[in-house]
């Protein structure tokens, strides 16, 4: 599979504080929708099953960016995928999800 990166932000997250946690339901629904909206994943029809392995490799406490890694299972197979989540507007509640596979 060729490298991809994908990106997209949630507008609302339960009003809390808190950045969510990388097997959130939040962070993974983001995942799904920058898996499904990919061009490549478009164009070859493969689509999101689900995210397994879910781990949490690391988090910047100062700019509040987590770091996290995943097995990403879709109908194609199997792949290691890497993505970070941190604040668009912890104001607002709004975070993003930046993802490389």
């Amino acid at each position: 599979m060729a490298a991809v990166f994908g990106l997209i932000a949630i507008t609302t997250f339960f009003g809390g504080k808190s950045l969510p946690a990388c097997d959130q339901k939040e962070t993974t629904s983001l995942i799904a929708q920058i898996v499904n909206n990919e061009a490549y994943f478009k164009v070859t029809n493969v689509k999101f099953v689900s995210l397994k392995n879910i781990s949490e490799q690391g988090r910047d406490k100062d700019s509040e960016i987590r770091s996290c890694k995943a097995t990403l299972v879709t109908t194609f197979g199997e792949n290691a995928v890497q993505y970070a989540v941190q604040w668009r507007d912890k104001q607002q509640g709004t975070f993003e999800v930046q993802v490389h596979y």
